[in-house]
């Protein structure tokens, strides 16, 4: 991690999806850079979108920036993974 704050900028520029996971019921997910409105100069903050779980409810959501596709996919196979900036 580099101190740089996560935003929907940086969601577009790595390409590697938004790593969500409900802490209620541990649903995980990769949300792409369409799927949260990631683009070129948005520089809305990760931590400031307001996420709910589809198969609870719970808006405890912890979320980190998947730095490649390999990555989120190793998300999606359980394994925790590094956020490429802090969020």
């Amino acid at each position: 991690m580099n101190g740089r704050i996560a935003n929907l900028h940086t969601v577009f520029v790595l390409d590697g999806g938004l790593c969500v996971r409900c802490n209620g019921c541990g649903k995980r997910n990769v949300l792409t850079a369409q799927q949260v409105g990631a683009h070129m100069g948005n520089m809305t903050q990760v931590r400031d979108l307001r996420l709910v779980c589809s198969a609870c409810g719970s808006r405890d959501i912890d979320r980190c920036v998947a730095p490649s596709r390999d990555a989120a996919a190793r998300f999606m196979d359980g394994v925790d993974i590094q956020s490429a900036v802090a969020v």
